[in-house]
Order: structure tokens, then sequence, then C-alpha cells
């Protein structure tokens, strides 16, 4: 007769503790993750900004996109034009919707001298 073992196999010792290490573990990666995808996100967001200063510097009356608030000042230097976007990051804002609309949001700002 086979004796009762409350742990039940040797070989399943200390899986339970592995697997209770391992969701901190998943949690903490998946956290980093979200930063490097917001990191980048800016870096997309930054170059999408800078293409339209550039464009609508080279053709002004063939441009037209509501994405960007454009700010225009006259100095004695020139014209200096301000380019603004704010977007929400599209994984970590989706999550974060429920506490503050402007919680997870990118702003971005290009300057343009004419």
């Amino acid at each position: 007769m086979k004796n009762f073992d409350f742990f039940g196999d040797r070989d399943e010792v200390g899986s339970v503790e592995a697997g209770m290490a391992l969701i901190p573990t998943t949690i903490f990666f998946l956290l980093i993750l979200q930063i490097v995808l917001a990191g980048t996100w800016q870096v997309i967001e930054r170059s999408r900004v800078h293409d339209y200063a550039i464009r609508s510097t080279i053709s002004p009356t063939q441009i037209e996109d509501s994405d960007y608030a454009v700010n225009e000042s006259e100095r004695s230097y020139g014209t200096l034009r301000t380019y603004y976007s704010s977007k929400k990051i599209p994984i970590i804002g989706g999550l974060l919707d429920r506490f503050n609309d402007n919680s997870a949001r990118i702003k971005v700002t290009a300057v343009s001298v004419q």
C-alpha cells in the first residue's frame, strides 16, 4: 500500500513557488515593454511633426492637416512657426482611459523659421 504524501511527488516540490515568482516577473517585463513602445511611439510622432513642418515650409498652400496645431508669429529674424501634436499612445493610452484622458499622451513640438 502506498503512503499518502501531502506534498505529492518530490519532483513537484517548488513548482508553486516558481509559478509565484513568474507572475511578478511577467508583469515587470510587460511594463518595461510598454515603456519601450512609448519611447518608440514618441520618435515616430516626432518624425511626423518634423515632416509636416518641412512640407508646410516648402509648400504652405498644399498642406492641410488638422492633426497639428500651428502657432505663427512675426519676429525680427522672420516668421516663427511652432507645430504642436498631442496624441494618445495606442497601447498604454487605451488601458488608462478610465483614470484621465491626458494620462498617456505624447506631446511633440517642432519649430520652423522662414
